[in-house]
């Protein structure tokens, strides 16, 4: 969700120790996002020795990789993009089709969006 509110079109995310590990840097000035992990951790109880499963819950700051500089982006497309012929849903042309004043409706590029 914070990848599509900000507007970024990648699906990866580092946190600042782990940009700068791979060679990149994060932009001046580029702010971070929460990230909560938490899981489920099997060990044994101190004073009983039972087995016993804890929560373990742990915060970071991550950056979306097009807030840093110095990595490929793994999801960027390179070269020629193949984009798959349009087929419309016959459903939902017949519904698109009875609104008066129906809005223009094009198809191509590489991404979705509305635009008034």
């Amino acid at each position: 969700m914070r990848a599509w509110e900000c507007g970024y079109a990648s699906d990866y995310w580092m946190t600042f120790k782990q940009a700068k590990s791979a060679g990149g840097n994060v932009r001046k000035g580029e702010k971070g996002s929460l990230v909560t992990f938490w899981k489920l951790y099997d060990t044994k109880d101190k004073h009983t020795s039972d087995d016993i499963t804890v929560p373990v819950l742990r915060h970071y700051t991550a950056f979306n990789l097009e807030q840093i500089d110095g990595i490929t982006i793994p999801d960027a497309t390179v070269g020629d993009v193949t984009v798959e012929p349009f087929a419309p849903v016959e459903q939902a042309e017949a519904i698109l089709n009875g609104y008066a004043g129906r809005p223009k409706i094009e198809h191509g590029g590489e991404c979705a969006y509305y635009r008034a």
